[in-house]
Parts: C-alpha cells; sequence; structure tokens
C-alpha cells in the first residue's frame, strides 16, 4: 500500500473508531427498540470519549465477533440533530439526511487493544481539517452509523451513535444541571419470623448500584436509601462477612442523603388522625437507622413523591419539613406549549392551595439505560440525550432528575460509563472545551434552576408556574390501624421493663411493626408480622413468674404479704406488682415497684392493714412500669385472726350487757322466793296437795 493509501487508511480507522463510540451513543437514546440487530450481536462498544473538545480527539474501542477476512466496518456519519424528535429518529437510523463523510475498511487492517478491542483515535477542530480526522466547526449532536458488512457489501450488524462536539470554553451558556437519583431499595426483607431475605434479583440490583457509587465516589448525586433495606442488608453483612453497607457509607461523601420512611408506605392511606403517631415512629426510624448504619443525617427537607402521595400528604410532609418535590413526569400536567422537554423548577399546590417547589423526573433518560443490548452503549446514549436537552436552550439555567429505576438491574457496565461520562472532561487540557453538561445534588439543582428560595417568588424567571400534579387512590387499611395500636402499645409495654441502656433489646421488634405497614404487602401479611411481634413479646412476658394459690394469715391488725417473683429471663427487668382487696387496706401504696436480676427470684413484704377478721381474697397483679400490659395474675387467700377495736369495743359491750342482765335477773329471781308463803301449795307435799 502507498503512503498515502496508509494515511487515508488510518485517518478512516480512526473516523470508523470514532463513529463507532457515536453509533453506540445514539444507540442507547432509543425510545424504542432502535436500530434491529441479530440477537448474537457481532458489534459491541466497549468505551469512547464522552465529550469532544473543539480541538480534541474521540477514542474509541469497539468489540467485534465473528468476523472473517473479508468482513468491512462502514462508518457513516452525519449532520447534527436539534431536539429530541429528531434524536429518536436519528438512534432509529431515521431522517438521518446525506452522510458528512463515509469510510469503510477492512476489519483486518485496524489496530487492536490489550483487551483485544478495535481501537481508534480521531482527532477533530473546528478550524482546519485534520490528518485521519474531522472538521466540526461548531457544537452539536452529530449521528454515527457503524456496520460490519460482507464482502458482497451485505450488513452483518449495526447500531448507531453519536458524537458529541462541545462549544468552546469562552462561548456563553450555562451547562445542563444533572441530578442522578439513585435508589437503594427493595421489598421489606425482614420477615415475620424475623428472618431476613432478600430477593435475588433485588439483592443483585442493590449491590450492582452501591459497587458503581464506590467506584465513582467523585459525582454529585442523590441517593434515595429505603432504611429497612439498610438495616436488612447490615443484618446479611455480618451473616456473609460481607461490608456493602460500609461501601455505601464510604461512597456518600459529598453526595445527599434522601430522608425516608422505615418502609415505602401508602401515604395517602396512612395521612389520618389515627395513624399519624405511628407516621411519625416511620420518619423518626427510618432517619435514625440510616444515621447509624450509614454515618450520613439524611436530608429532610426533600422529597421524592410516588403515585401515593397525595395533596393532603403533601401538606403533611411540609408540616414535618419538606418544602421541595422531586415529581415523576407521568403525575403531572403537560407543560407549556412552548417547552416540550421540560427543565425548569416549577409548582404544585397542597392540600391547602399552597404552592410547593418541585422538580419532575425524566423517564426517557431513565428508559435509555435499558434501551438496547449494548450497556456501554446505553450509557452513551444517556450522555449524548443529555447533550440535545443542553443544546436545545443553552442560554437558559436548565436542569433535569434522572432517576435510575428502583425495580430493574442496570448492568455495572451502564452504570460504570455513566458516571464516568458525568465527570469526564471535554477533551485534553488546552483544547478549550466548555462542559456541557455539570452533575449536582438536588439540592444544587434546585438552587441553579431556581436561585431564589420559597416562599417568595417572583423568581428569577418572573412568576412560578403552577403544574397540576395527580395521584393515585388509596388502598384501604381495614383493620390494620386497629391491630398496629395494639401491637404498639404491647412493644412498649415491653419497652417499659427493660433497663435504659438495654433498650436495644426492643429494637427488632419496633422494625417488625414498621415493617407490617409497607406498601408492597398484601393485608394477611400485614397481619402475619403484628401477630408474629404480639407473640414474641408474650413470650418475654412469660418470663416473669409468681406462686399461685398461697394462703397468708394475719395475727394483728397490721401486718405484711409476702410476695416471691421469678424472673427467668437472661437480662433484668423492672415490673410493677399491683394489689387489690376489699378487706385489707396498703398504707404504702398498693402498686410496688419491683427489679429482679436475671434468672433469679425476689422476695418482697407488703406492708397491709386489716379491715376484718376471717378469710378473703387479695388479688395480685404483674404489670409493665407503664401499666398497659399484664404480664401475669394471681390470687391469695388471706386469713385474718385479729379482732379490730370496733369488734373489740362491741365485744366487751356485749359481755358488759350480759353480766348486768345476770344480775339483776338472779336478784329478781332470789326476790321472788322470799315472797311466797311456805303454805303456798307450790311448796306443800305434793301428796298432801
Amino acid at each position: 500500500m502507498t503512503r498515502s493509501g496508509r494515511t487515508a487508511s488510518a485517518a478512516a480507522l480512526v473516523l470508523l473508531t470514532l463513529l463507532i463510540t457515536i453509533s453506540g451513543v445514539a444507540a442507547q437514546g432509543t425510545v424504542g427498540q432502535g436500530v434491529s440487530r441479530p440477537a448474537n450481536r457481532l458489534l459491541e462498544l466497549a468505551s469512547q470519549t464522552t465529550w469532544v473538545a473543539p480541538e480534541g480527539v474521540f477514542d474509541l474501542h469497539l468489540r467485534v465477533r465473528g468476523a472473517t477476512d473479508d468482513t468491512r466496518l462502514v462508518v457513516r456519519v452525519f449532520g447534527p440533530v436539534s431536539g429530541r424528535g429528531r434524536f429518536d429518529q436519528s438512534v432509529q437510523g431515521e431522517n438521518l439526511g446525506t452522510p458528512l463523510r463515509t469510510f469503510s475498511e477492512p476489519l483486518a487492517s485496524l489496530p487492536r487493544d490489550v483487551d483485544g478491542a478495535v481501537a481508534v483515535s480521531l482527532p477533530v477542530s473546528a478550524t482546519t481539517t485534520p490528518a485521519n480526522g474531522l472538521l466540526l466547526n461548531s457544537p452539536g449532536v452529530f449521528p454515527v452509523s457503524v456496520a460490519l458488512a460482507d464482502a458482497s457489501g451485505a450488513e452483518l450488524d449495526r447500531f448507531v451513535t453519536h458524537l458529541v462536539r462541545v462549544p468552546a470554553g469562552d462561548s456563553s451558556g450555562a451547562p445542563l444541571a444533572v441530578s442522578l437519583l439513585v435508589p437503594v431499595e427493595a421489598a421489606p426483607a425482614h420477615q415475620p419470623d424475623g428472618s431476613v431475605q432478600f430477593d435475588d434479583a433485588a439483592l443483585r440490583r442493590i449491590t450492582t448500584t452501591i459497587g458503581a457509587l464506590a467506584r465513582s465516589p467523585s459525582v454529585p448525586l442523590a441517593v434515595e436509601a429505603t432504611p429497612e433495606t439498610i438495616d436488612a442488608l447490615a443484618t446479611r453483612d455480618q451473616q456473609f462477612s460481607t461490608s456493602f453497607v460500609r461501601s455505601l457509607a464510604g461512597a456518600l461523601h459529598g453526595r445527599q442523603l434522601l430522608d425516608r420512611t422505615f418502609v415505602n408506605l401508602d401515604l395517602g392511606a396512612w395521612v389520618t388522625p389515627e395513624l399519624n403517631p405511628e407516621f411519625a415512629r416511620q420518619l423518626a426510624g427510618g432517619s435514625e437507622t440510616l444515621t447509624s448504619l450509614l454515618g450520613t443525617r439524611p436530608d429532610a427537607r426533600t422529597w421524592v413523591a410516588d403515585p401515593t402521595v397525595t395533596p393532603e400528604s403533601i401538606s403533611t410532609l411540609r408540616f414535618l419539613g419538606v418544602d421541595q418535590f422531586v415529581i415523576p413526569a407521568d403525575q403531572l400536567g403537560a407543560p407549556p406549549a412552548d417547552d416540550v422537554t421540560f427543565a425548569r423548577t416549577f409548582d404544585i399546590l397542597d392540600s391547602t392551595g399552597a404552592p410547593v417547589r418541585s422538580v419532575q423526573t425524566d423517564p426517557t433518560l431513565r428508559g435509555r439505560l435499558t434501551e438496547t443490548e449494548d450497556p456501554v452503549l446505553n450509557a452513551q446514549l444517556t450522555l449524548a440525550d443529555m447533550a440535545v436537552l443542553a443544546f436545545d436552550r443553552p442560554a437558559q439555567a436548565r436542569g433535569i432528575v434522572l432517576a435510575l429505576p428502583a425495580d430493574t438491574e442496570v448492568p455495572v457496565p451502564t452504570l460504570d460509563a455513566l458516571l464516568a461520562g458525568l465527570t469526564a472532561r471535554a477533551g485534553e487540557p488546552g483544547t478549550g472545551g466548555r462542559a456541557v453538561v455539570s452533575p449536582v445534588t438536588l439540592d444544587d439543582l434546585f438552587t441553579v434552576t431556581d436561585p431564589v428560595p420559597p416562599p417568595g417568588r417572583p423568581t428569577a424567571r418572573g412568576t412560578a408556574l403552577v403544574r397540576t400534579y395527580t395521584a393515585d387512590g388509596s388502598r384501604p387499611l381495614g383493620s390494620f390501624p386497629t391491630e398496629l395500636d395494639a401491637t404498639r402499645r404491647k412493644v412498649e409495654a415491653y419497652r417499659s421493663m427493660l433497663d435504659p441502656g438495654d433498650g436495644a433489646r426492643a429494637t427488632p421488634l419496633d422494625q417488625q411493626v414498621l415493617t407490617s405497614g409497607a406498601l408492597e404487602l398484601a393485608a394477611s401479611s400485614r397481619h402475619d408480622y403484628l401477630v408474629d411481634v404480639d407473640q414474641r413479646v408474650e413470650e418475654q412476658f412469660a418470663g416473669v413468674a409468681v406462686p399461685s394459690g398461697q394462703r397468708v394469715t394475719l395475727t394483728g391488725k397490721s401486718g405484711r404479704i409476702p410476695l416471691s417473683l421469678e424472673n427467668t429471663l437472661d437480662y433484668p427487668i423492672t415490673i410493677q406488682v399491683v394489689l387489690t382487696s376489699e378487706k385489707l387496706e396498703f398504707p404504702e401504696g398498693n402498686t410496688v415497684p419491683v427489679t429482679i436480676d436475671p434468672l433469679s427470684t425476689t422476695r418482697i413484704e407488703v406492708p397491709v392493714e386489716t379491715r376484718a377478721s376471717g378469710a378473703f381474697p387479695l388479688d395480685v397483679a404483674v404489670a409493665s412500669p407503664d401499666g398497659a400490659a399484664t404480664l401475669t395474675s394471681t390470687r391469695f387467700t388471706v386469713r385474718s385472726t385479729a379482732i379490730s377495736g370496733i369488734g373489740l369495743v362491741l365485744s366487751i359491750g356485749a359481755g358488759l350487757f350480759l353480766l348486768v342482765w345476770w344480775a339483776r335477773h338472779f336478784r329478781s329471781t332470789r326476790r321472788d322466793r322470799r315472797l311466797v308463803s311456805s303454805s303456798h301449795p307450790t311448796l306443800r307435799d305434793p301428796s298432801a296437795a
């Protein structure tokens, strides 16, 4: 091959590589299925330069399978697209227009990197056409079709990507603020029997996300972690000697952790006077769990809404300190006609008509993360779509929220490429490129897109825009609130029995009660959670015993009732003994607090005063210190042989009365006898009479 031929071939190779990379990005951006590809795809994107400066280099690495000696790589570069509609068409391979350049080279002539991927470097210039490169004198998103063809020219595989050429460093305009919202959540892993069991797919999704966050610690973003999931993951870490929770805690530096209830709730059903106390416990339990396990106190100002968040629950959350909402786009009315791709803050109204500052998620970007079978291509497609939004209105301060799917696994290569692309610089130092996107936390996103904080507004854009917000209907909770209240009282009674430093014993019970309210659970499952808590508390209550059927004899007016209390538990407890009897008085009170050491018996004596003699019952109840639960009870028989003061007076009086009566009767009888004549017939000899 001549020198000129080798030069042309090298240029084609570089351009081809760039085109392949761009092609991968484009394919990721499609909303539909994109360009059709065989199930056993032959082309796959390994990596690429995300942002190309005006005087920069585009590096592309491409995995190729099943190629033969006569396989050719065909790359076509098209003019830039503007607007999402054109971008979607380009991803589908439609309405691309006439190619700016076309390259076709034998695959065997292209170099490969150490991993076996085809490696291409393509210089780009804004002033002159570089050797083996491209002249791109304006910024934009350029579609690139990359195809493998056989010797006859028939396509074997193809995809579309995009080359993103960024503006010059001295150009005006603001980068698009991008807040990545990363969920770390799963259905409840705490089971009704107290065990922890994760769904395999959910566990894989969670650990994949944590690993990606840990590998790219410098990307500002927001993490929405379900406290129940984090607590269950911590338990699993102990069981299997893993460190996912510790890794997540380390990855939160410089990032925003959002506040959550302990589990996902149907907020529309929970915002009622009956459940308000338990809702407050959900928030407090969630915040305490995240703080203790992740070492970061969650931000309570920002709330991510779901279809269960009604205007009434928004009012409740505002009362609790929430003043910023992230709203899914499908819960909002249509944006203004002049802004099809909405990327600004706006207001929604709570149940009182008060405005609440909000931003929306972008479902199109989220869909691109799993659009094709090529994970790296999906990430590059997502980034290219962001560039389209940035170029759409470069003079306006705008921002978007990309919420990763909570129920779909995003592959590791996709997450890694996405996070790397968000922090990549636009070209090498000195090339003069300006950033197209800027990763931020949600707090910063609100500041960038609406610099004047509520409530005031006018804002920087004038009067705040109010958008219509809708929520799904709430599911009835049936008897759950009543059952929940009864179980909660029982748990609190058990907690009152524990030593202040031993309160952690009640934590698993607390968590199971909180878990019972999860949105994902059926009514029968909620009932099972509460029944199990009731049984576990009753088992602890049964650790306290008192003897039954005892008989106590009091020989005086005052005495003491002896009681023996046994603790069969392996930790100390505090209880109160409540005594009740109609014939006894308790000069020091009928309620006696008692602390019993582990695995021991304690004897107490209760001072009493008897009101009467004889046998009568004494009821003895052992209750929790808060009086909310009775642990056990028994009945004693008390026999009093003492005579009370009144009884003694009455007895003496009766005796004196009888003595006086007898004396008078005796004297009366003798007097009567003296008054009778000796010759009275009754005194004669009967026979004589």
